[in-house]
């Protein structure tokens, strides 16, 4: 579902066949598409004046889309232990072949050509999309599949492009400098929920099991361990001695220690909180979608009737909100114009 700032629907992708699904969405760079996997087994590719432009087919469930930063070819996976390589218009490209487990997160690097990706056998995997080669690190977090889908990153990269924080085995932070190709690891006393760098990279918040924040900087010796009152399930930066976590409720949390405040109250669900790009608005995914603005205050509510939010996220431009819900549903808003288009999965008359 996408929506626009004053809660009117702008496009609705949903499933015409009961139990159907979309596993994964993300935002072309330009704002201008829009790429999800959904059921039954396809990859495809939406814009907004409500037309699938492109659509292929896949042999098993995908559980990871992304765009590339030059908007050029996407990578889907999740499926098994391959990384899949496509054109923007739908053409399967080629099949990273180098995990020996299921590929379970995906990230492409901000600056360059090169994909990062954790499978389920341990490993990050670095790829050079260009030549296809890649460099291994062991000692990953494994995620079994009886504990269900992710739902939060445990794969970042730094702004810079030089380093990518990600969840160990063993409830560890590891940090891996891609120059020198050393990594460090620190145990966090807890199964890492969410990661996040703050946009100048001068800090990194991890969000661990049962309710721990851990704050990390580049040079330091040991992280920061503070409790907070509930599950920090999703994590951004409010600004630079500040960080939001939402878990039932949302906190701002003040990285000297002191204590947290509440921001939002969600009325006791698992939430996902997500940063406009010009860093002025939230986007809390709870029953509905609720924007606030940088002070908290509430603006809008985009709430559907008969489902839950799951995950949300603006696209690149600030002009859009997505949301998927329990319903099976991508929900489209536009935030300017507020217009209401339909497209249907599987079938679609444009």
């Amino acid at each position: 579902q996408l929506l626009g700032m004053d809660g009117k629907e702008r496009a609705l992708y949903s499933g015409d066949v009961p139990g159907e699904w979309i596993a994964a969405f993300d935002w072309k760079t330009d704002s201008s598409q829009i790429v999800f996997a959904a059921s039954p087994n396809t990859i495809r590719v939406g814009n907004l004046a409500g037309k699938v432009l492109e659509e292929a087919k896949v042999t098993r469930r995908e559980t990871i889309v992304a765009w590339s930063g030059d908007r050029q070819r996407i990578v889907t996976a999740g499926s098994d232990e391959n990384l899949r390589l496509w054109t923007a218009d739908g053409k399967s490209v080629d099949l990273l072949n180098g995990h020996m487990a299921r590929v379970r997160s995906v990230s492409w690097s901000p600056f360059d050509s090169r994909l990062a990706s954790l499978g389920n056998d341990g490993k990050l995997l670095v790829w050079d999309e260009a030549d296809r080669s890649s460099v291994e690190f062991d000692g990953f977090l494994i995620r079994h599949d009886s504990e269900g889908p992710e739902t939060t990153s445990d794969l970042v990269w730094h702004p810079s492009g030089k380093m990518i924080a990600a969840a160990g085995a063993a409830s560890t932070l590891k940090i891996v400098d891609l120059e020198s190709r050393e990594v460090r690891s620190w145990p966090m006393l807890g199964k890492i929920l969410s990661l996040a760098w703050n946009p100048a990279g001068t800090k990194l918040a991890i969000g661990c099991e049962p309710k721990l924040l851990v704050f990390w900087e580049p040079g330091q010796i040991e992280p920061r361990f503070f409790s907070v009152p509930d599950r920090p399930r999703s994590i951004e930066w409010h600004d630079e001695n500040n960080v939001l976590i939402a878990g039932q409720t949302c906190w701002a949390v003040p990285v000297d220690g002191s204590k947290p405040t509440e921001f939002v109250k969600t009325d006791g669900l698992e939430t996902e909180i997500r940063l406009s790009p010009d860093h002025q608005w939230f986007a809390v995914a709870a029953d509905g979608v609720e924007l606030f603005r940088h002070d908290g205050s509430s603006t809008a509510t985009f709430a559907n009737q008969d489902s839950t939010a799951v995950s949300v996220a603006w696209s690149p431009d600030g002009t859009h909100i997505a949301a998927t819900y329990n319903d099976a549903a991508l929900r489209i808003w536009d935030i300017a114009t507020g217009k209401v288009l339909w497209l249907g999965l599987p079938t679609h008359n444009g």
